[in-house]
Order: structure tokens, then C-alpha cells, then sequence
């Protein structure tokens, strides 16, 4: 049976259920009615048959929406939000079923045929995406040469025309040349071409803003692999790629970089080097593996270098660290807050300021350095003597008598 056969008989199959919400009812009904009319097919060919069933569904589930509660994905799109949780489940289904199905010829010519009109649909359907940042069909696309077109026999020659095809939809699609260039990258990068494959990232990276789940099934693949050399270079090549668009996804990079770390020199090293160039943008994400790796020193010196860096900002847990490893390095960074909450004057600062002094007073003691403390005290009610709320929660913190 060929391709268009099967869409015609899954418009068939769905038209009655044309009038029912677009939600997850809508998906279970069509794909059950679906599956209840198997159509006879070649030998192991079944999986190409589901996989264009699930990709049917989608379609008329991303390509209509709800009237009820809509979230916004993009570029004026809206969505309802029951469709995207049947979407998610259509596309929870296509990625089990791309992971898992049973083996079979792919070789066969019938397949070739059906398998280059299935890789067309999807191709179709992430270019004619309203939005060209957040398409559904990228995971579908990207999972099907994934998990079966890589293992076919010729797969570099079948990449290679696939690159070509792309560049011819990006004169037809001019607003979604992001998809073609993230695609093209992947297809490079299966082709063991890093360097072509790094040039497509880092220009739909400038034209979009990278989003680095685009990235993981690559990095990812690396690891499972434990080709280290490999992964260093790409997370070190694609962590600046990912750079102004807000940073929420980089802790995934992260954690592949503290795996690389575990079993390769190389890895420390480039990942400090990757993380300060997306300073200054990324300054929280840098300050969080600073701290995470225990580097004490540089932590505290970016604190101490924010205007309004405040310790009582942070639980108190977060310091117990440091004061067991590096009591001293606290000093400066209490010190400095202490300053600028005395110099707010006024009574909820001097609050402030005296549990910052208090911790002062423990870290003093603990470093047997009891007599500088006290020396610091004397100068500093000395000089404050006259603030009368500020000496009261002094006496209050029992730090005077």
C-alpha cells in the first residue's frame, strides 16, 4: 500500500470524529479507530504504519486548536491547552515507538519509498510551523534518523541528499531557516563533520537563540558512547552557542560536563574557559558552578564584586561549606554587607547588620583570632556611638554590653 493511500484512509478513518475537541480523548479515539483498520502491509513494515498513524494524529491536533485555556508558544501562536498535553502524549508515543519496535528490513525498496515520504512529511511539517522556534515535529524528525535511518546501509549518502533538500526548503521557507540549519547540523554531526556541523549551529544560533534541548540527544549520544575527546570538544563548541537566550536549559550542559570531568584531564579546564565566555550575561549559572565545583576564592570574589550582593540573601547552609574549608575567605564579604546595611540607617538595616556581625563574632573566634575582633568592635561603636537604634541592636545581638 503505498503512502497516500494510508493518509487517505486515516482522513477516512478520523472525519467522523472531526467535530470533537482537539484533546486527549480526540488522540486516543482516532488512534484507536486507526489501529482497528490495519490495513495489510509488507512484512515488518507495521512500525512505518503506526509511525505515520501517530504523525497523522499529531498533525490534526498542532494544526487545530481548542477554545479553552490557550498558552501562548511563540511568534502570536497559541495553543490549547489540553492539545498540547494530546500532543505530548502523541509524541511520547512516537519516540517509544522509534526506541523500541521490532526489528525489520529496512533495505527493503517498499521501505526505502515509504521511509523518504515519511521523512518528507515530517520535514513539511516542521517548516510549515507557524512558529519557527517551537515545532513539535523537530523530535519526531531528528528521532526517526536517530533510532533508523543512521543503521541503513548508504546512511552518509542519504544524509547528504537530505542536506540538499533542506537548503532547497529554506528558498521556499525564508522565516524557518533555523530548522534547516539545525537540521543540517545534525545531519553533520552524524557524519562525523564537527566542524560543518558547529557553522549550522552557531547560525540558527544567531538567528534564534540555540535552545540547548536541541542539543542534548547529540551530547548525550557522546556519553553513552564515552567518547570523551569528542563530547569535551562539542560541549565546549556549543555552550557558547546557547548564549542570550536566558540560560534556563544549561545546568543539563552542566552535568555533562562534570560527567566529562570525572574521566577526562581535558574537561575542567575548557569548561571554566566556555563558562567565562558567556559572562557577563550568565553570571549566576558561572557563580553556581563555582560553588558547586568549591572554588572558594572565586565564588567569594564574584560576591564581593556585586553592587548589591547581599549574604542574608542566602541560607545559611549555603556558607557552612566555606567555613569549614576557608573561615577567612567569609570575612571580607560580611564585612563589606555589614557596611552597606549601617550605612542605610534606619532600624531594619541595623537588624541586618548586626546578624551579619554576629556571624562575624563566630567566624573570629573559630579562627582564634578573638583579640582582632574585639579591636574591631571598639572602632566600630566608637565611630557609631551616636546611633542610638543602631547601639540598641547591639545590646539586643548581646555583641556589647
Amino acid at each position: 500500500m503505498s503512502f497516500k493511500h494510508w493518509h487517505s484512509q486515516f482522513e477516512q478513518i478520523a472525519q467522523p470524529f472531526h467535530s470533537l475537541q482537539r484533546n486527549e480523548h480526540y488522540y486516543y479515539t482516532v488512534t484507536r479507530a486507526i489501529q482497528e483498520h490495519k490495513p495489510d502491509v509488507f512484512e515488518g513494515g507495521y512500525p512505518l504504519y503506526k509511525l505515520n498513524a501517530l504523525i497523522f494524529v499529531m498533525r490534526k491536533l498542532s494544526n487545530q486548536g481548542e477554545n479553552s485555556t490557550h498558552h501562548r508558544l511563540g511568534h502570536g501562536r497559541f495553543i490549547g491547552m489540553h492539545t498540547e498535553t494530546a500532543i505530548h502524549l502523541a509524541l511520547r508515543d512516537i519516540e517509544e515507538l522509534l526506541t523500541s519496535a521490532p526489528a525489520f528490513d529496512r533495505a527493503l525498496p517498499e521501505f526505502a519509498d515509504l521511509l523518504q515520504d515519511t521523512l518528507r512529511l515530517l520535514r513539511d511539517s516542521m517548516f510549515e510551523e507557524k512558529s519557527p522556534s517551537n515545532s513539535f515535529y523537530w523530535a519526531p524528525y531528528f528521532g526517526l534518523w536517530d533510532k533508523w535511518i543512521i543503521s541503513l546501509p548508504g546512511f552518509e549518502t542519504l544524509a547528504a541528499e537530505e542536506i540538499g533538500r533542506l537548503r532547497q526548503m529554506e528558498q521556499e521557507h525564508p522565516n524557518h531557516l533555523y530548522w534547516s540549519e539545525l537540521a543540517q547540523g545534525w545531519l553533520y554531526f552524524h557524519m562525523r563533520n564537527d566542524e560543518a556541523a558547529w557553522r549550522c549551529l552557531a547560525t540558527a544560533s544567531q538567528r534564534n537563540g540555540l535552545n540547548a534541548a536541541h542539543l542534548q540527544p547529540l551530547l548525550e549520544s557522546l556519553l553513552r558512547i564515552r567518547d570523551w575527546p569528542r563530547l569535551i570538544e562539542w560541549l565546549y563548541n556549543a555552550t557558547p552557542l546557547i548564549k542570550g537566550i536566558q540560560y534556563q536549559p544549561l545546568p543539563q550542559l552542566w552535568e555533562l560536563w562534570h560527567v566529562a570531568a570525572e574521566h577526562h584531564a581535558d574537561a575542567e579546564p575548557r569548561m571554566w574557559e566556555a563558562l567565562r565566555s558567556l559572562l557577563p550575561g550568565a553570571v549566576s549559572v558561572y557563580a553556581t558552578q563555582l560553588y558547586e565545583w568549591g572554588k572558594w576564592q572565586e565564588w567569594i570574589d564574584l560576591q564581593l564584586s556585586g553592587a548589591d550582593t547581599d549574604p542574608l540573601a542566602y541560607r545559611v547552609d549555603t556558607f557552612k561549606p566555606i567555613e569549614r574549608e576557608a573561615p577567612a575567605l567569609l570575612l571580607p564579604l560580611y564585612h563589606q554587607a555589614a557596611e552597606r546595611y549601617l550605612l542605610l540607617k534606619n532600624r531594619d538595616s541595623y537588624k541586618k547588620a548586626v546578624k551579619l556581625l554576629k556571624r562575624l563574632s563566630k567566624l573570629y573566634k573559630k579562627m582564634k583570632k578573638a583579640e582582632e575582633w574585639d579591636r574591631f568592635m571598639e572602632l566600630l561603636v566608637s565611630r557609631y556611638s551616636r546611633f542610638r537604634a543602631f547601639m540598641e541592636e547591639l545590646r539586643k545581638g548581646k555583641l556589647i554590653p
